[in-house]
């Protein structure tokens, strides 16, 4: 049972891009508890040793993760454009995110993942209390809104919070035909050697289909408009 103040949280709108006056422009960072995050820190430790020991994250994931960034995910993808280009073979890619991902997790199935990886008895039973009957207020130069229920969704600005979300996403190469590359929930789809694309069917749709047999997930829609993704061929110049 954790402390009622734990589970309280103001948030902190930080702007993002685009419109100031949309709220969907800002990135909602909680700001929670520093008792609860020093206890997180111990529980983040604990889960992380056994991630790693058992190998459970996916390779392809590069956020949240020690002597993992963006700048290794980007050394190891331009190291395999570079094989693709010498090889003579084209590369198709795609750049993704999805719709709010860290506010859309739904807890009982990230509880039945953190199960199945082996996350169990005391540590899943805390982590559900970390989970459960939160409550968040916005603060903004001193005013407070109302203060509203979290039924969904693992807070940013936690400690927790990042590899709650790493674990929830984890079996999402499962589900692709395309090699993927991941920085937390930003995904990177793309083929060296695609299939051959069907009448008014671009190389990139093709690479992109599969994101749609991920089983029974509404709580992510991809974005897949001309503003958010990214058709990207190369081919060796003979």
């Amino acid at each position: 049972m954790l402390q009622a103040l734990w589970l309280l949280a103001n948030i902190s709108p930080i702007f993002k891009k685009g419109e100031r006056y949309l709220p969907a422009n800002y990135r909602p960072v909680s700001l929670t508890c520093i008792s609860s995050k020093l206890l997180e820190h111990i529980v983040v430790k604990h889960i992380l040793n056994h991630f790693d020991y058992n190998n459970i994250l996916v390779d392809c994931q590069h956020g949240f993760r020690s002597r993992r960034s963006c700048e290794t995910q980007l050394v190891t993808f331009v190291q395999e454009l570079s094989q693709s280009m010498h090889g003579g073979t084209r590369t198709d890619v795609a750049i993704m995110d999805f719709s709010k991902a860290f506010d859309k997790v739904p807890h009982q199935r990230l509880l039945l993942k953190l199960n199945h990886y082996g996350v169990r008895g005391a540590t899943l039973g805390w982590i559900e209390g970390f989970l459960s009957n939160r409550k968040q207020r916005v603060l903004v130069d001193g005013v407070t809104s109302p203060w509203a229920s979290v039924h969904s969704g693992v807070p940013q600005g936690t400690v927790l919070g990042p590899l709650l979300f790493l674990a929830y996403i984890n079996d999402l190469p499962n589900y692709t035909e395309s090699p993927i590359r991941l920085f937390a929930d930003d995904c990177l789809l793309y083929r060296h050697k695609p299939r051959i694309p069907g009448p008014g069917q671009t190389h990139t749709e093709v690479c992109l289909c599969s994101m749609g047999s991920v089983p029974d997930e509404p709580h992510f829609p991809v974005r897949t408009s001309p503003e958010e993704s990214c058709p990207l061929c190369l081919q060796q110049v003979p």
